[in-house]
Formats: C-alpha cells, structure tokens, sequence
C-alpha cells in the first residue's frame, strides 16, 4: 500500500481593475471590473474625486488589482475609502500596478492611504505617472509594518514598490523600495531606525523649490515624524518615518496640503 501525494490546493485569487478619465468638464469614463469598484463622492467645481475600493478585503499571493486613470484638464483626485491590507502570502506575491497620465494644464492627484504590510505578506507595486509638459502632479504612498492593535512586530516581508515619473519620453523621477527581514532589523535611518511606518510624496508642477519650502515649514512642526523635502530635476519630494500608522497618515496629509494646495480626501479622516 502507497501513501500519494495530496494534490495541491488551488485557491480563488482574485483580480481587479478600475479605469477612471475626467476633464475640465467632469467625469468622462468609469469602468470597473472584478474585484474593483468606483464610488464618487461629491467635490468641488473642476474637481473629480474618484475611490477605488477592493471588494475583496486585502491582497495575497497571486492577487492582482490594478487603476488606470487619466486627467484631460482640471483636476482629477484617486484615493481609497481605507487603507490597503497584504496578508500573509504563501509563495509569490500581491500585485499591483498604478498608471496616471496628465494633459497640459491639468492636475492629476493619486492619494491612496497607506497600505498595511502582515506578517509574511509580499507585495510588487508599480506607480506611472506620464506628464505633458504643463501638467501637475502630487503622488503619495505609505507603507504601514505591521497591526498595531494586534501587537505585531513584522520580522518577515518582502515588498518592492517602484515609482515612475516621465515628462514626455524623459524619466524625470524614479524611486525604488525594497523591504526586507534584513531592512525591518536595521538601527540607522536608512534601514527604518525602528519606525513603524514609512511615507512619500511627489508633487510636480511650475515651481518645485517653492514647494519644497512649504513642505519645510510643515516637516519642522512633525514632532515624532523624522521627515525630509528636496528637489530633484524639477521635481518636489517629501519623504517619512513614522513611528504610527495614524502618525504617518497625518504628517502625509500635511504635506499633501503644504505643497500642492488641496487638501487630502475627505476619506483619509472616516
């Protein structure tokens, strides 16, 4: 008698997609599919505010889900109604993929809340953003390691987040994190320093070094956040430590704020 091999199990993944477009005159195309929805809660003239929901709860291996939006004039803002969660994944990883083109003239803002890393999960996101030349653009993500109501201290992950900024055919700014075990055991400020939270933000429009002393004048008032701003090629960057999720979703809202002028989504205070 031979003992055979269970068959592996073969569990549902799931797969989202939102399309979103709007103009100076409002809302022109919004498509969703999967495990994506769109809800569109009411904003200001010449402003779309779109919010992308996962309607399946969070992201494990071989889940995708992924927004492409576009900005012909105006301004168009894409966040979320709550925060990102990655679970534990068993063999490969979360997916995602952002894109973002801006016309002349427009504003496109993408301001997902931060995303929750679980103990084990693995995440690969890639954000695009395809600028004309005249266009505005104001980015932010944030990573959160770990439930803090839950006590949990993250010793295992593997993530790796990759941000394009292209005006025209010239790549004007790209980031590359990648989280680690190796990176959460760092003590210096380039390996976390034992913060909890980690956050950027891109903005992008006539006059970066205006932006970045406004986001001065804002990291100086932090408090517990270890924050930064500079410019680079024309474009404005702010970056965070946070020892909080909590703390790190407001020193993103204040710097939002601080350099492009509007301010974060209603959703980002439910």
């Amino acid at each position: 008698f031979a003992l055979q091999a269970a068959e592996p199990i073969l569990y549902q993944r799931s797969a989202g997609h939102a399309v979103v477009a709007s103009a100076a005159s409002g809302l022109q195309t919004a498509r969703a599919s999967g495990s994506a929805k769109l809800r569109f809660p009411r904003a200001e003239p010449g402003t779309v505010e779109a919010l992308v929901v996962n309607t399946s709860g969070g992201l494990t291996a071989g889940d995708t889900f992924s927004v492409d939006a576009t900005v012909s004039g105006g301004r168009l803002v894409v966040s979320t109604p709550a925060c990102e969660r990655v679970y534990r994944c068993d063999g490969g990883h979360g997916v995602v993929r952002n894109t973002l083109a801006v016309a002349a003239g427009a504003h496109g803002l993408l301001l997902p809340q931060p995303t929750i890393l679980f103990q084990d999960s693995a995440l690969e996101r890639t954000t695009v953003a395809q600028l004309a030349d005249g266009a505005r653009l104001t980015l932010c993500e944030g990573l959160v390691l770990g439930r803090a109501a839950m006590a949990e201290d993250l010793t295992s992950v593997q993530c790796s987040d990759r941000i394009e900024v292209w005006r025209g055919s010239e790549l004007v700014f790209a980031d590359v994190l990648r989280l680690t075990s190796d990176v959460l055991r760092g003590d210096t400020a380039a390996l976390l320093a034992g913060h909890r939270a980690i956050g950027l933000v891109v903005h992008v429009d006539e006059d970066a070094d205006a932006a970045v002393e406004r986001a001065r004048d804002v990291v100086d008032a932090m408090g517990s956040v270890l924050a930064g701003a500079s410019a680079v090629s024309g474009v404005a960057v702010a970056r965070c430590l946070a020892p909080s999720h909590t703390a790190l979703q407001d020193a993103l809202a204040r710097l939002v704020n601080a350099m492009s002028g509007v301010l974060p989504p209603r959703a980002w205070a439910l």
